[in-house]
């Protein structure tokens, strides 16, 4: 795991997760979903490895919202640490999440 992937990985697991076999979840994807609605994780197994994470559209928002604050507090503290003035911190802005077909798709900052 990259270290970047840090505050992603306690996005995810910091609350109850579950694994669920791509079979289980064939056979109970209305029950798997509403389960992740209640706010559980699902981690997706195939043969017991994982292969993917379910979880809800909130949760995701908030992992991406806890990536972007990482990204400000380690700038911030490399900065205090190396006696450099900090500069501004750029205008926060309304965070853009496209849902096409399903699938959440966030644009990077300054991205279409």
């Amino acid at each position: 795991m990259h270290e970047k992937d840090a505050p992603l990985m306690r996005v995810i697991w910091d609350a109850d997760v579950r694994e669920v076999s791509i079979g289980e979840l064939n056979r109970s994807t209305s029950a798997v979903v509403r389960s992740v609605r209640r706010g559980e994780r699902v981690i997706v197994t195939r043969h017991g490895e994982p292969q993917a994470v379910v979880l809800s559209v909130e949760d995701l928002i908030d992992a991406i919202v806890e990536l972007q604050l990482a990204e400000f507090v380690e700038k911030a503290e490399r900065d205090l640490e190396t006696d450099d003035v900090l500069e501004p911190w750029p205008q926060a802005g309304p965070l853009r999440i496209v849902l096409a077909s399903g699938a959440a798709h966030v644009p990077p900052p300054g991205g279409a």
